[in-house]
């Protein structure tokens, strides 16, 4: 009974932001400072990966190459060291945060990487029909806050760090059913996981196979998740 509420709710949720089909997805995973069993606030990125698909083309012929991806490690500043419980979870060692940029520099490289993908212009507006695409609304309503305060905190936040894809949500509107996480949209739509869970690199890798595997079924693409216009929390 409950899986089924959740599952209306989360059709009826979606019909808000339907009218707007994307034609590129950037698939987003990001990956935090944490500790078990209390949780360090406040969590601060350590690694975040991007990867660019067309949702127009059919996904035998959408190979990204090397270039359509993003990836950076970052170095965090108010909990610089990384807990052991966070080290094995993710496997980002001290020393790769240690000498890698901090969150203002990997945001500078992050928008200068949509730039060269021909998705912003020079101004930071969008030139295509594209959205952010996550697994849940954690990674977005955590990154966008951060992009605000460092470039856009005298203009407004661009729309595409305001709406985005939840996957899941996505899935859910074609499947009728409510995934537990990544792996298991993986195992539903019979795709093989890649890589290490909770690597960003790898779990964003993920993320594009589900996109693709559901784009094959002919699933269409669209902004299901906003931030909130008051407290900048996912809606």
């Amino acid at each position: 009974m409950i899986s089924r509420t959740i599952t209306r709710n989360l059709l009826r949720s979606n019909r808000i932001l339907r009218n707007r089909q994307v034609d590129h997805a950037v698939c987003i995973d990001i990956e935090c400072t944490c500790d078990s069993p209390v949780q360090i606030r406040p969590m601060e990125i350590i690694e975040i990966a991007c990867l660019k698909l067309d949702l127009v083309t059919p996904k035998q012929e959408n190979n990204s190459p090397k270039n359509e991806s993003f990836h950076s490690f970052v170095r965090p500043v108010i909990n610089p060291k990384l807990t052991l419980f966070c080290q094995e979870l993710t496997g980002v060692t001290q020393s790769i945060v240690d000498r890698s940029q901090t969150i203002e520099v990997v945001i500078d490289e992050l928008l200068e990487w949509l730039s060269g993908q021909q998705l912003i212009d020079s101004q930071l507006n969008s030139r295509e029909n594209f959205a952010f695409a996550s697994c849940g609304n954690f990674d977005l309503n955590l990154l966008s806050p951060l992009v605000e305060a460092h470039r856009f905190n005298d203009k407004e936040l661009p729309n595409y760090f305001r709406e985005w894809i939840n996957v899941k949500k996505t899935f859910v509107t074609h499947k009728g059913q409510w995934p537990r996480g990544l792996y298991h949209m993986l195992e539903i739509l019979g795709e093989e996981p890649f890589g290490r869970l909770h690597s960003a690199i790898d779990d964003c890798s993920n993320l594009a196979k589900v996109v693709q595997s559901l784009q094959s079924e002919g699933c269409t693409f669209h902004l299901t998740s906003r931030l909130s216009e008051t407290n900048q929390t996912a809606v």
